[in-house]
């Protein structure tokens, strides 16, 4: 049925339904629900981090798999270095930040 209607353009039904079914889930156990949404959004905002601030999307456009590997994991790399670096410095805020370092 879905399918249905998404070929037929019908989107705010389909919508409708899979917000339906998460606010049924939120009415359920509402802790718990929360906790795996701020959850999820911290991921989100990582990977908005690697997105904006480290380049990725840009740097890896139109490049084979295995290059995206590379240059993913040589940011992660220097992630962890600013970090290990931070708190080295007696830093314990922010350590994933990579804010005006480039």
């Amino acid at each position: 049925m879905m399918k249905f209607l998404v070929e037929h353009d019908k989107y705010e039904c389909v919508g409708a339904y899979f917000r339906n079914a998460r606010m049924a889930e939120y009415e359920e156990v509402p802790d718990t629900y929360l906790d795996d949404y701020h959850n999820r959004n911290k991921d989100e905002g990582f990977n908005g981090k690697l997105k904006n601030v480290l380049n990725i999307e840009i740097c890896t456009k139109g490049k084979y798999g295995d290059k995206v590997d590379l240059y993913t994991t040589l940011s992660l790399v220097g992630v962890l270095a600013v970090a290990v670096t931070k708190l080295q410095r007696g830093i314990k805020k922010n350590l994933g930040s990579v804010a005006y370092l480039t």
